[in-house]
């Protein structure tokens, strides 16, 4: 699953696109990629990043 989580670093605000898994009895979370300064822009870049890999998935199958 992938969600946004925003950090704060020096004052400023920054997105960025995670996703968990789980592995045995531990949950590891991925940072996938940045997604900018702006929530809108962020949640703009999630779905364009999320419909690449969809379709990266139906290519392997």
């Amino acid at each position: 699953m992938a969600f946004i989580v925003k950090k704060k670093i020096h004052g400023k605000e920054y997105y960025y696109l995670n996703e968990s898994k789980r592995i045995g009895k531990k949950v590891k979370t991925k940072t996938l990629a940045y997604l900018g300064k702006t929530r809108k822009g962020a949640e703009k870049k999630k779905r364009k990043i999320l419909e690449e890999r969809e379709r990266e998935k139906k290519i392997k199958e």
